[in-house]
């Protein structure tokens, strides 16, 4: 589904700008889950385009954020939610 237009592209590492954009979203994770995280860092993105480019990072722990998902393990598969 990689080559697909609006398909989601396979997980791998991020670059150093999808790094950046993760990180800038830190504070508006931690606002939505109401809590604080020391290391916030991302290992993994999935990301699909459509009229736009939507991410899914997996993270150890002006863009805008759409959902966040809790109590996912490292080995879970980066899902659209």
């Amino acid at each position: 589904m990689s080559n697909i237009c609006g398909g989601v592209k396979e997980e791998r590492e991020p670059t150093e700008a999808e790094t950046a954009i993760a990180l800038g979203l830190k504070s508006d994770v931690e606002n939505q889950l109401n809590r604080k995280f020391k290391h916030f860092r991302p290992v993994s993105i999935r990301t699909q385009i459509v009229a736009g480019i939507n991410y899914f990072f997996k993270v150890m722990n002006e863009t805008q954020l759409h959902g966040v998902q809790h109590g996912k393990k490292h080995s879970d598969k980066l899902e659209y939610f």
